[in-house]
C-alpha cells in the first residue's frame, strides 16, 4: 500500500488522483435494496464530500428489482478507481446464511474508519467525513462520532435534530439514562467496532445501530457534533422504519436490546441505576408498541391508563400522536 499525505486543501472524493494502491483512511458503506427514487442523492451526497485524505466509497447492492443497481454502475463506471459497486445475485435480508453471503462484500472494506449512508438516506453537509475523521485523530479512545440531522417523514414534514450546540463527549452511564438520537446515516465508527466486536447473535439482531453504539461504549466515550450532517428519511417505502410492528418483532427488539445491555455490563462497569432505569425504559417501551396493536377503543382505554401511571408531562401531545398511528417524537 502507498504511503498517505494528506492534501493540500479538501477536494471533493469525485476529483481526488490517488495513487494505485494507496489506502484509504475512511470507507463509505451502503446498503441498498429499492431505493431507487433517493439512491442518486444518496450517491452524490458521498462523492462530493471534500477531504484531504483518501476515502474508498463501497454500495451494496440486495438484489433490488427497481433498477437501483442500474444506478450504481452507472456512477461506477463514471468514477471506476473510487467506486465499488457489490451485487448480490440473490435477495439475502431473511437468508438464514445472510452472513456468509454477504462477507465477500465486507471483506473488501479497507479504511481505518467506517462511515453509513443507508441508500434511502444522504448526506447534506460536504465536510461531514472530514469534521469526523478530524474528530478521531483529537480523540484516540473513541471509537464512534455521530452528529445532528433532519429527519425527513413520508408525509413531507421535516425536523432538525440537534442534540447541543457544542460537541458532546458522551460516556455509557450518560448515554443509558439519555439515550440520545444518532441517526444512522451520521455515524462514523472504527474498523474495530465495525467488523471486530460482532458476536454471532448480533448478526441476527432487529437491527446494527444501536449495537455500534453499544460496542462502541465498550471501549470508550461516544461523540455527537452539533451539525445537521444528514438527511434520514423516515417511513419511507422501502424502508427499516416503513416495517409494520407484530408482536414477534416487538418481542424481539426487547429481547435483543436486554441482551446488548447485558453485553455491555459484562465487559465494563456500569451504574446500577443506569441498567435499572434502561430495562424499565426498554419495558415500557415494548409495552407501548403492544397497546398501538389493540383496537382503537381499547387503545384509547390502555393508553390513557399507561400515560396516566407514567405521569408524561407531554400527555396530551404523545397520546394525540399515538392514536393517529404516529411515531410519537
Amino acid at each position: 500500500m502507498a504511503t498517505v499525505s494528506y492534501l493540500p486543501e479538501k477536494i471533493a472524493l469525485k476529483d481526488q488522483c490517488w495513487p494505485e494502491g494507496t489506502k484509504p483512511l475512511v470507507t463509505t458503506r451502503t446498503m441498498t435494496y429499492n431505493h431507487s427514487a433517493y439512491i442518486e442523492t444518496c450517491i452524490l451526497g458521498i462523492i462530493n464530500q471534500k477531504t484531504d485524505f483518501p476515502v474508498q466509497v463501497l454500495f451494496h447492492d440486495d438484489a433490488s428489482t427497481d433498477g437501483t443497481a442500474e444506478v450504481l454502475l452507472k456512477y461506477q463506471n463514471k468514477y471506476p478507481r473510487l467506486i465499488k459497486v457489490f451485487i448480490q445475485d440473490f435477495n439475502t435480508y431473511r437468508h438464514p446464511e445472510k452472513r456468509q453471503l454477504r462477507k465477500p462484500f465486507f471483506d473488501l472494506i479497507s479504511g481505518k474508519y467506517i462511515a453509513l449512508c443507508e441508500g434511502d438516506d444522504y448526506w447534506i453537509d460536504l465536510n461531514k467525513i472530514q469534521k469526523q475523521y478530524d474528530g478521531f485523530r483529537l480523540n484516540s479512545n473513541c471509537h464512534l462520532i455521530g452528529s445532528g440531522c433532519r429527519i425527513i417523514y413520508a408525509n413531507g414534514r421535516q425536523k432538525n435534530i440537534q442534540i447541543s450546540s457544542d460537541t458532546m463527549v458522551i460516556g455509557v452511564d450518560e448515554y443509558l439514562l439519555n439515550e440520545y438520537f444518532i441517526a444512522t446515516a451520521t455515524i462514523m465508527m472504527s474498523y474495530e467496532v465495525a467488523l471486530c466486536d460482532l458476536e454471532d447473535w448480533m448478526y441476527k439482531s432487529f437491527a446494527a445501530d444501536f449495537l455500534y453504539r453499544y460496542m462502541a461504549l465498550k471501549r470508550g466515550p461516544i461523540i455527537i457534533l452539533p451539525d445537521i450532517t444528514a438527511v434520514y428519511n423516515k417511513g419511507v417505502a422501502g424502508s427499516w422504519s416503513s416495517r409494520k410492528l407484530t408482536k414477534l418483532i416487538i418481542h424481539k427488539e426487547y429481547r435483543d436490546n436486554l441482551r446488548a445491555l447485558n453485553y455491555l455490563n459484562k465487559h465494563i462497569n456500569i451504574k446500577v441505576e443506569s441498567i435499572k432505569y434502561k430495562k424499565t425504559k426498554l419495558r415500557r417501551s415494548a409495552l407501548l408498541k403492544t397497546l398501538l396493536m389493540t383496537s382503537k377503543f381499547l387503545r384509547f382505554f390502555l393508553l390513557f391508563r399507561f400515560y396516566k401511571l407514567l405521569g408524561n408531562r407531554n400527555f396530551l401531545y404523545g397520546f394525540r400522536s399515538i392514536l393517529l398511528n404516529k411515531n410519537a417524537e
